[in-house]
């Protein structure tokens, strides 16, 4: 979920990764993005690279919108076949805003009156669920992308992974925006998500290796609707190559394939990180050879990143220092 998805299009045709892109639609007083502006992202993108890139309706939160607003999405995105990414129950802000405003309702409740709950809608977050909330995400088949890093470094909680499970829930794993979390890297996620869990119920025996592995992996896919997420004839190709030798990562393995399976899995998701990642094909072409980025300038694109940040960070001090002159009785007013 982000905006001026033409270029994020662009980039990823170019990088050859699969995405999902979603504006930010908001209010007009927030200055983000329309139902509009995402429907012709829809239209311009939707699709490209044989359904490589595909665009789904973003609703950025309950506290920057209105009912008014949820109900145009719903049915807008419903009219054209779109699925829907939205943020739901991350905070305790979030539930009292939606409370105050819509007599007592749960962010889940109000989606779900809306139309923004369904099995081709993602909801990331959902830290804050009441049983009923639960029931309709269940009910509906929303799947849930939970975030744990995120969650987090904001301070917001921690997910009830084992009732969301129980309901029959898919949930899948997300690291949210990249200063939410400072990383990318979902080895990291994963072993973030699974301990979390442990800790806060206080067992060990939670979350196994395999159970996350298959959020990371085939939930996700599901999630998204796109049909990959394992190894086997008749899926696409979205593979990842791993060398579990790279940065002292390596474990001895028992050469019993049972117990080498159940010991791998706990490998990567406990003592893995991204710098493993060897090659990734993603539908059969290969876009990660030996660590690099293939058709990529990885120090290029380093290099235009540093100057891109150090116009913004000066515009950023500029903005800054003529708010703080306005504030001080200087300039005009």
């Amino acid at each position: 979920m982000y905006r001026a998805l033409d270029g994020l299009g662009d980039a990823a045709v170019i990088s050859g990764i699969r995405a999902v892109l979603s504006n930010d639609i908001a209010l007009p007083e927030h200055k983000l993005d329309s139902i509009e502006d995402n429907v012709e992202a829809f239209r311009r993108n939707h699709g490209r690279e044989n359904d490589r890139i595909q665009v789904s309706m973003g609703l950025e939160w309950l506290p920057l919108s209105d009912l008014e607003l949820m109900t145009a999405i719903g049915q807008k995105r419903k009219e054209l076949g779109m699925s829907l990414h939205i943020h739901l129950c991350e905070s305790l802000t979030e539930i009292k805003d939606a409370s105050d405003r819509f007599g007592g309702k749960t962010p889940i409740q109000v989606a779900y009156e809306t139309g923004c709950l369904g099995p081709d809608v993602v909801a990331a977050h959902c830290v804050h669920l009441t049983d009923r909330d639960i029931e309709l995400l269940a009910k509906t088949g929303t799947s849930v992308s939970y975030n744990p890093g995120s969650n987090a470094k904001l301070g917001n909680g921690i997910l009830r992974l084992q009732a969301l499970q129980a309901a029959g829930v898919n949930v899948g794993m997300g690291i949210d925006a990249c200063e939410c979390h400072n990383s990318t890297d979902m080895f990291e996620t994963l072993k973030i998500g699974a301990l979390m869990q442990r800790a806060k119920h206080q067992d060990a025996t939670l979350t196994p290796a395999k159970s996350i592995l298959r959020m990371a992996t085939n939930n996700g896919a599901r999630a998204l609707g796109i049909d990959a997420g394992m190894l086997k004839a008749g899926k696409k190709a979205d593979i990842i190559v791993l060398d579990l030798t790279k940065n002292m990562m390596f474990t001895p393995l028992l050469k019993e394939v049972n117990a080498r399976k159940e010991m791998l899995e706990s490998h990567l998701v406990f003592g893995c990180n991204g710098t493993a990642v060897q090659h990734v094909f993603v539908n059969g072409r290969l876009v990660v050879k030996d660590f690099q980025m293939v058709g990529v300038d990885e120090e290029q694109v380093r290099k235009d990143m540093d100057a891109l940040f150090e116009t913004i960070a000066a515009s950023m001090a500029d903005l800054t220092m003529n708010s703080q002159t306005r504030l001080d009785g200087g300039g005009d007013h």
